[in-house]
């Protein structure tokens, strides 16, 4: 087998036809396709500071695996990690059947040009996590995705299995909605369309996090046309969800999210906060999951992250694994460093703990 890393520049674009292939014959989920990474490299992953370290791997002249990672320097230290990690889930390398997941991490750990590599998120059922855990040093206790398991006939089915209480909650949110307006879920799917809505829901993002002086990204350059070139490209693969709740005239609530075989994503809601006493998100996520299963979807995936609404509605799916390693002195000094500060951390909780 044949091992390459390209450094310093996107992939070519005969990289990017076997890397398409590749992803239609071995993804695991849209998080891993070639175009959607492409549009993260133009938008985002340059302008902030990362730079490609696409790994690959030939046998017979075939690409049998790619890894899709980047590299970044902080304080001196030269960090690897996946690319565009902090807007795809799921990270994981591509592999084709046969192929060894441990010789990939093995030359990737040879091959060098980093001091320590942080990969995150990794799922415990993907590709990587049992090569690393032999390679690698987890960093924390593993956390979870929260999913919902879509086995009822119909939308209104799934309703009935929830309390009491929430769904009078959502009957009283949507007859507050109804009194000021017709109230419906709508998608959208013309690029007019997309490309207006997707500027909608970065502008509720950002008011939400005014009112609550919060830091954003969502207004810094390149996260907009980021988001709204993803979604269009998801519209020409017939991935694409994007649904508004419009009440009377207004756009009461926006939801960004993905369709494919592995079931619907629930990637990015906003609301808009002059109706958010009638909990318009809430109302929008129950419709959305109504909807997945009346359309044959056989999973909600809530995605990383443990907010409470995930919790309430989900339950505990894909467990998940955050690995580091150091690649030269560096990084093992580096490791140590986090080690102490792990360590340290831990005596401060038990000396609280005592008082």
């Amino acid at each position: 087998m044949e091992f390459s890393v390209l450094t310093g520049e996107a992939p070519s674009a005969q990289l990017m036809v076997e890397w398409t292939e590749l992803y239609r014959q071995a993804g695991q989920s849209l998080f891993q396709n070639p175009h959607w990474h492409r549009i993260w490299w133009e938008h985002l992953g340059h302008a902030r500071g990362w730079e490609p370290y696409t790994a690959a791997a030939y046998a017979e002249g075939r690409l049998v695996a790619l890894a899709p990672l980047a590299t970044s320097r902080a304080h001196g230290v030269r960090r690897l990690e996946w690319a565009g990690m902090h807007v795809f889930d799921y990270p994981d390398i591509l592999i084709a059947p046969g192929a060894n997941p441990l010789s990939i991490w093995r030359a990737i750990q040879d091959f060098g040009g980093y001091d320590v590599a942080r990969l995150r998120h990794v799922r415990a059922n993907g590709n990587s996590a049992a090569a690393l855990k032999r390679l690698a040093r987890e960093t924390s206790g593993p956390s979870w995705a929260y999913a919902i398991d879509l086995s009822q006939e119909t939308g209104q089915s799934w309703f009935s299995t929830l309390s009491k209480r929430t769904r009078a909650n959502h009957a009283a949110a949507l007859r507050r909605l109804e009194r000021m307006g017709p109230t419906s879920v709508e998608q959208v799917t013309d690029s007019p369309a997309v490309l207006s809505t997707i500027r909608r829901l970065i502008e509720q993002k950002a008011v939400w996090a005014a009112e609550r002086q919060l830091p954003t990204t969502f207004t810094e350059g390149g996260f907009r046309t980021f988001l709204e070139n993803l979604a269009l490209q998801a519209l020409s693969e017939k991935n694409l969800h994007l649904s508004i709740l419009r009440c009377g005239n207004e756009t009461a609530s926006v939801h960004l999210g993905f369709v494919s075989d592995d079931g619907f994503y629930y990637y990015m809601p906003s609301y808009h906060s002059g109706f958010s006493a009638m909990s318009p998100g809430r109302v929008h996520l129950i419709e959305l999951v109504k909807w997945a299963i009346n359309s044959g979807c056989r999973r909600f995936d809530f995605l990383r992250g443990e907010d409470p609404y995930k919790t309430a509605l989900g339950e505990q799916s894909r467990q998940l694994h955050d690995f580091m390693y150091a690649c030269g002195a560096v990084g093992q000094l580096v490791l140590s460093l986090h080690d102490l500060r792990q360590w340290t951390g831990q005596i401060s909780t038990v000396l609280s703990a005592r008082r």
